[in-house]
């Protein structure tokens, strides 16, 4: 009797350590599971060569998508998201940068913080590799890994892991997990486009430019709508001994459609009248965008040195702030000039930055085809505009001589319309804006007359 109590008694033992021991290797198979790193599958930004891995799963949610944000683009991923504190993880893929070098960047990052910097180092993989520093900002901040690396021709890769715990060794795993994860292949469409931009700029603009006597006028239609507005735009240019200036004024009016520089409107005012003002030396080295509408709205755009940006608001609401251009940037006014250059070399795509008149930078894959029959069959140069990251695109349609025809523009998933036209045509489908329409020519005409 006692030597079964005994050995039931051992055999509970027995049992209550192996359960004990399950117990731990469960509890250390859900910490190694928490802490190990699962990301995405490679993400890749359109036309930039570039590509990240997210964090994803054991806690994490990417949004797997780079969204367009502030003349960048930003991808992230968030641990715990319904909590108050949240870890993240962003890479942010900057078009420009004033920088003059990754840890001279690191290195003010974290003095505007008033933190330290405790622990860098580098990972090497593409070009110059990815400098990182540990920045620790005090027991009520969360510390964070910095990290940025040069993409080439003035691109950079800035990645940001914010920490709220105390666990460094977990935060650094999930930095050098995407770091690791990050793919570059050069750009050949932007170094393409760089080439076209150096050349109009070495050549002068004027060069590749249509000069016509008259103003253009467009009618402007929407398929829902019909005959929405019209548009009315002058290029000029002004010589003496010892430069050549080139200015461009268009004035724009929609009766339904709200659109302004960039974006698509719908509601509002009844109508819109909007006005864009563009003059630029010959060499886009100093040029100004003036844009004003009834919205109400007014930007000013100064460029010095050709990469460097003035930016003012006037209205609705007033700030102002610079921004850094790089060398692919051409003024959203004369983007167009690009057109014959692409034609007589052998690019028939390129990627450039387009500058509006807002201060945005976005980039624009730019495509031309030569002899392309319209749905009339009639016989045209294409060339296409895409945005970069929006699901916005313009089609030009140009004659033997270059000639703008008419033009498809899609912004904010509305489509227009513009096709060439006359005066004339303008006042008798607009008779409520015949006014309006004379005043502006005699605007354009008056200008054009007098030296810029």
């Amino acid at each position: 009797m006692d030597n079964e109590r005994i050995q039931k008694f051992g055999a509970d033992k027995i049992f209550l350590f192996a359960l004990f021991t399950l117990s731990l290797l469960l509890a250390w198979s859900i910490v190694k599971a928490r802490s190990m790193v699962s990301v995405t599958e490679p993400i890749k930004l359109p036309f930039s060569g570039l590509s990240v891995q997210m964090p994803d799963k054991n806690g994490w949610v990417s949004d797997e998508k780079w969204e367009y944000l502030n003349n960048s683009f930003i991808i992230s991923s968030t641990f715990a998201p319904n909590r108050v504190k949240q870890a993240r993880v962003i890479c942010n893929y900057q078009l420009a940068s004033s920088r003059e070098s990754a840890m001279s960047w690191l290195e003010q990052i974290a003095a505007e913080t008033g933190s330290q910097i405790t622990d860098s180092g580098t990972i090497h993989g593409f070009n110059a590799g990815i400098e990182w520093v540990y920045i620790e900002r005090g027991q009520n901040y969360p510390s964070i890994i910095a990290a940025t690396g040069e993409l080439g021709y003035g691109r950079w890769l800035d990645i940001n892991v914010v920490q709220t715990g105390t666990d460094k060794r977990y935060t650094q795993k999930v930095f050098e997990a995407v770091a690791a994860s990050v793919s570059y292949e050069d750009n050949k469409l932007l170094k393409e486009g760089i080439e076209i931009v150096s050349r109009i700029k070495s050549a002068g603009l004027s060069r590749f430019m249509n000069f016509p006597d008259e103003p253009a006028t467009y009618l402007i239609q929407n398929v829902a709508q019909g005959d929405v507005g019209f548009a009315i735009e002058s290029i000029i240019s002004s010589e003496d001994e010892e430069e050549t200036e080139v200015q461009m004024q268009s004035f724009v009016y929609l009766k339904k459609s709200l659109i302004s520089p960039g974006k698509i409107f719908i509601g509002g005012n009844s109508y819109l009248e909007e006005g864009n003002f563009f003059q630029s030396d010959n060499n886009l080295q100093e040029y100004v965008f003036n844009s004003q509408s009834n919205l109400p709205s007014e930007n000013v755009v100064t460029v010095h040195d050709g990469n460097l940006a003035d930016i003012q608001i006037l209205e609705p609401k007033p700030q102002q702030y610079q921004q850094q251009l790089g060398l692919a940037v051409m003024p959203g006014a004369v983007v167009e000039t690009v057109f014959k250059p692409m034609m007589t070399s052998d690019k028939n795509r390129i990627l450039v930055d387009v500058l509006t008149s807002t201060g945005e930078v976005q980039p624009a894959l730019i495509s031309i085809k030569e002899n392309v029959k319209d749905e009339d069959g009639n016989l045209f140069n294409l060339a296409e505009i895409t945005y970069t990251g929006q699901d916005n695109f313009e089609k030009v349609y140009l004659d033997q001589n270059m000639q703008t025809v008419k033009k498809e523009i899609k912004q904010n998933n509305i489509q227009l319309l513009l096709i060439r036209s006359d005066i004339e045509s303008l006042i008798h489908r607009f008779p409520e804006r015949a006014d309006f329409i004379v005043e502006r020519i005699k605007t354009i005409k008056t200008v054009s007359g007098n030296r810029i």
